[in-house]
């Protein structure tokens, strides 16, 4: 297969990211953009280039040369586009969270397995090299015994309403959202840590709480857990916080890693001896911002390459529902203010 022919739903600031990801590729077309209205559909297609716009999705999958789809709209319509796209025999990149609960993932799953297409989750912090290579070098720093992720910033609050928060507005609104912070921020967080670490074993507790707004999820969370192997671990999510966070410290027997995505501060190695570390020393110490810049369109251009080359992603659907049971595992928890073990 020479080029794939791919449709965008959704038409808001990641729907044109994954449109500019696919353009930058030299293997995808975008021929197709989906969004509500007429309007916005043309301003789409116009600002693209791209040849069709649409204000109803099933007309897209109608498309024979079309070969896969992004799904960039809000929760609450990932599930049945994505069964749709898959009866219709497109593979599909969704943006996170797959779904808003765990039957619904199961159906999309199904549905692409029985179609033989793909489902891929959108991890795009794996295609970030020094976090990959950071990955590599996780046994210099002895036995993992701690590792704490913190993924704080104002979220959908930057562009709220200052004298009301509507339902209107699909994230406010628990229905649509399936969740608060913990379902938004946390899948991004828990994506990488299930990457350096594997299978979660035990939810152990919950802390939810919201407090500048009045709207229905939580705006701040907090997520103790422990993985198979034992290791220890913290997720803290929150929307309200004007100051910006995204950072994550790793504590080992023999050394600590503190990394800050958003490059506040560089990469810092404690004790400092370990810097000299042949293995450590070969990670730079700086650059994850720009890498962290590219870092979607290189996951696009992944997908691409799997759906031309018949691969099945290594992010697929599987992956997408080991991170919403963590999430939902952490919502249980706390209604019921009891540890939720995962089989």
């Amino acid at each position: 297969m020479d080029k794939i022919k791919v449709g965008v739903i959704g038409a808001g600031g990641i729907g044109y990211a994954h449109i500019q990801g696919y353009q930058t590729s030299g293997y995808a077309e975008v021929v197709g953009v989906v969004t509500r209205t007429e309007e916005h559909a043309k301003l789409a297609a116009e600002k693209f280039g791209i040849e069709a716009w649409y204000t109803d999705y099933r007309e897209l999958l109608k498309r024979a040369d079309l070969d896969a789809v992004s799904i960039c709209t809000p929760n609450y319509l990932h599930a049945q586009q994505a069964v749709d796209a898959a009866n219709a025999g497109k593979h599909i990149l969704c943006e996170k969270p797959l779904a808003m609960t765990l039957e619904e993932i199961d159906e999309m799953i199904q549905a692409a397995r029985e179609a033989k297409v793909f489902l891929m989750n959108p991890s795009h912090q794996r295609f970030i090299p020094t976090l990959g290579s950071i990955r590599e070098i996780l046994d210099q720093l002895g036995t993992i015994t701690f590792v704490r992720y913190r993924f704080a910033h104002q979220g959908p609050y930057k562009t709220i309403d200052r004298k009301a928060v509507s339902k209107d507005k699909w994230f406010y609104n628990k229905e649509q959202a399936g969740g608060g912070v913990l379902l938004d921020l946390g899948s991004h967080a828990l994506d990488l840590l299930e990457w350096y670490f594997g299978d979660v074993e035990v939810v152990q507790g919950a802390l939810l709480n919201t407090f500048e707004y009045p709207i229905e999820s939580e705006d701040t969370a907090i997520l103790l857990f422990k993985f198979k192997n034992g290791i220890l671990a913290e997720l803290d999510t929150s929307w309200a916080s004007e100051s910006e966070f995204n950072e994550f410290q790793i504590y080992g027997t023999r050394g600590t890693l503190k990394v800050d995505l958003w490059e506040k501060s560089p990469i810092e190695i404690l004790p400092k001896k370990l810097k000299k570390n042949e293995k450590i020393s070969r990670i730079p110490f700086t650059g994850i911002l720009a890498q962290l810049s590219l870092a979607r369109q290189n996951m696009i251009h992944y997908f691409v390459d799997c759906v031309r080359n018949n691969k099945e992603p290594e992010m697929n659907g599987e992956l997408g529902k080991k991170i919403l049971r963590i999430i939902w595992a952490g919502y249980k928890s706390f209604s019921s203010n009891a540890p939720i073990i995962l089989d």
